[in-house]
């Protein structure tokens, strides 16, 4: 039913519009609407993009038949796109050997650039010690992202110099607000307005993104949260995933957690203290400078122009 809604609104919307402009661009944002924008290609002469923001027939809930029809579909239509957009270079790749196609453009899933001055909204909030550093989760609270490994750590080490902030929602929410009242230790925000959200991330001293080793998909991750802690001056501890890992070794912006096991973290995050995090803000500010919208978006914006 939302399929057959949504290619009705969008016939009309580009029915009319074919009528006032030379060319269409129609931007598909997601596999399982791809087969819409294909039809409406082709009744409209129109201009594809395919702007998939993962690799969406390599996900952990993808199996059985499902992955088979989404894989058949996206082989068969991808061809007939303009330009594909992929939010990774180990993704990318994977594109263009497995479909054998040569139109994809990496942009990664940067924020606009912006000067972030360091706030302390946490500790002003929950009154956190200030001999303690705050690591930052930031982003869905589900299993995936290792929330609930985050939690067992910090339960198991109440006595490390570090607390944990869990800011956002999901799955695990109630979990995360339930362990912030049981342990002194943990803290849980919900989550907060885009327009504000890297003051509360320059709020805090680390930031995680602790996703596990489930599919190909996460191998590949580059996660927009990881682009925010940098923006905001923070050194990360990530997963020892193929891309994410690189990227952080190569510009010197955290250390990554090996194994998945919650004594790992703090192996981490006394490799970040040990390591001179001063050095490490001023290196994830010099990649945030790098790594941006501004930057990226360029890239998009000349493949538009060349495909118009």
């Amino acid at each position: 039913t939302t399929q057959v809604f949504t290619f009705i609104e969008l016939f009309i919307r580009i029915y009319f519009s074919s009528r006032k402009e030379k060319t269409t661009l129609i931007n598909v944002h997601s596999l399982i609407v791809l087969p819409i924008g294909y039809i409406l290609k082709k009744l409209f002469s129109s201009k594809l993009i395919y702007d998939t923001h993962e690799l969406e027939t390599e996900t952990r809930g993808l199996r059985g038949n499902t992955k088979k029809v989404f894989k058949y579909l996206e082989e068969k239509i991808i061809r007939e796109c303009d330009f594909v957009v992929v939010v990774g270079s180990e993704i990318e790749k994977w594109y263009r050997t497995t479909y054998n196609i040569s139109r994809v453009v990496n942009v990664m899933n940067c924020p606009e650039y912006q000067k972030v001055d360091k706030k302390n909204l946490f500790r002003e909030e929950f009154n956190i010690p200030k001999n303690k550093r705050i690591v930052l989760y930031q982003g869905g609270l589900n299993e995936s992202r290792g929330v609930g490994l985050l939690l067992d750590a910090f339960k198991k080490n109440q006595d490390a110099p570090y607390v944990l902030m869990l800011m956002g929602y999901g799955v695990l929410a109630n979990d995360a607000e339930e362990s912030a009242k049981n342990y002194d230790n943990i803290y849980y925000k919900t989550a907060v307005s885009p327009e504000v959200l890297l003051d509360y991330t320059t709020s805090a001293d680390i930031g995680v993104h602790w996703i596990d080793d489930s599919c190909l998909n996460h191998q590949y991750c580059m996660p927009n949260k990881l682009f925010e802690y940098l923006m905001a001056g923070l050194p990360v501890a990530v997963s020892n995933l193929l891309e994410m890992s690189a990227f952080v070794k190569e510009n010197q912006v955290g250390v990554v957690i090996n194994t998945w096991r919650p004594e790992e973290l703090f192996t981490a995050l006394d490799k970040i203290v040990e390591i001179d995090e001063d050095k490490l803000q001023e290196n994830a500010v010099r990649v945030s400078k790098k790594y941006n919208w501004q930057t990226q978006g360029s890239a998009y914006i000349e493949a538009i122009k060349e495909i118009m």
